[in-house]
């Protein structure tokens, strides 16, 4: 009686399995946040690590509109709880870099930059939020904006990465500096 039962679950469990690997789809990470996050509105309004949640999926979402999506929840969640600091400014400077409006590059960048002059901060993302902002002066004919954004961010990328380091010496190169 015992191996029969025995044999009855080690069966049962194997058909489950099969069922469940086989005939259900595969969901996404994009899919299964909507579901995890999104499932308890009250809640995910006010958490930060949600907030996060989204930040982090966005940054390995493949599809552009998907990573904006993820950014544009995350940004949403922080505004909601009133937190500003660098992940906020990384966030805005990130969907002002999606937009394929300039004025809203524009905006975005400008904000993210005001986030990180508030709050002193000087890292890796205060240099990417001043490169993206001479890029986008230097598209638009704006030389000496564009210089000025990018000599601030090849003088933080300078001192945190290095002279020698590639961003640096394209900086260098792309705005004649040095």
């Amino acid at each position: 009686f015992f191996f029969v039962c025995f044999f009855f679950f080690v069966c049962s469990f194997f058909i489950c399995f099969f069922f469940f690997f086989f005939f259900f789809k595969q969901k996404t990470a994009y899919e299964i946040s909507a579901c995890l996050v999104g499932s308890e509105m009250c809640i995910r309004d006010r958490n930060e690590n949600t907030a996060l949640a989204y930040y982090n999926l966005g940054t390995v979402v493949e599809a552009e509109n998907d990573k904006l999506d993820c950014l544009e929840n995350a940004l949403g969640v922080y505004k909601r709880i009133g937190i500003e600091n660098e992940t906020t400014a990384s966030i805005y400077n990130a969907i002002g870099s999606l937009s394929e409006d300039e004025k809203k590059q524009q905006e975005y960048c400008e904000k993210a930059l005001s986030i990180c002059d508030n709050l002193n901060i000087k890292s890796n993302t205060y240099a990417g939020i001043n490169y993206n902002l001479a890029i986008l002066n230097k598209n638009n004919g704006k030389e000496v904006e564009a210089k000025n954004y990018a000599e601030i961010a090849y003088n933080v990328y300078r001192k945190n990465l290095g002279a020698d380091h590639p961003k640096v010496k394209e900086l260098a190169s792309k705005f004649e500096l040095e």
